[in-house]
């Protein structure tokens, strides 16, 4: 099944080719996407740290689709997502005219905490990936916002993804993309740091 990474890629595509702006979420989006190849959107590209790091992300996404007056995609992972839960609202309860495709990669919790040392501690599940008991999806559905859910896992395809993020970019609709991936962080960071150290060793020749 395709990685949280490929989805960021995915949405940046996505995005660059509608001309929307691009906010990525504190945690692994915003490392995701160091390595997306291209095509960028030329459109501004926005990141934030809420006070404890992944909060305010709907409510700052929020302020800057309408500011904008263009369409906004976000890429979140689901804690940062349940991270604020009034943001969520906000965006149902008064959608920016020109529409929010929030994409929310749903790997079961703090994936970027399975690059740490810790994950060999019997403690990192429950102490640091802290695996969320709420489906992110029902709770966007519960505040109000427009939710469709892809499972990567279970044959839904990056494709699907384009497909819909498209539709949603088109139409300047708000709405929740849920996007369920495998948690496999640790060995797709690893394939990547191998290609990148490739890449350097190639040029220094």
């Amino acid at each position: 099944p395709a990685s949280g990474a490929a989805v960021v890629s995915t949405s940046i595509t996505a995005a660059a080719a509608r001309g929307a702006a691009l906010h990525l979420a504190s945690s692994l989006p915003v490392r995701d996407a160091c390595w997306h190849p291209g095509p960028w959107p030329t459109a501004p590209v926005f990141a934030q740290r809420g006070v404890a790091g992944i909060d305010g992300l709907a409510s700052g996404l929020w302020g800057e689709a309408l500011k904008l007056d263009r369409p906004v995609v976000a890429l979140s992972g689901d804690l940062s997502a349940l991270h604020d839960l009034s943001g969520l609202r906000l965006l149902a309860e008064h959608p920016p005219p020109a529409g929010v495709a929030l994409v929310i990669i749903d790997n079961g919790g703090g994936g970027i905490f399975d690059l740490l040392p810790t994950r060999q501690s019997p403690a990192h599940a429950t102490h640091f990936r802290t695996p969320p008991r709420a489906d992110v999806a029902d709770i966007c559905r519960g505040l109000g916002l427009d939710t469709a859910v892809m499972d990567l896992r279970r044959g839904s395809t990056l494709a699907d993804v384009l497909a819909r993020l498209d539709e949603t970019l088109a139409a300047r609709r708000t709405r929740a993309l849920v996007v369920r991936v495998q948690p496999d962080e640790q060995a797709v960071h690893a394939a990547l740091r191998a290609l990148t150290a490739d890449v350097a060793e190639r040029g220094d020749r």
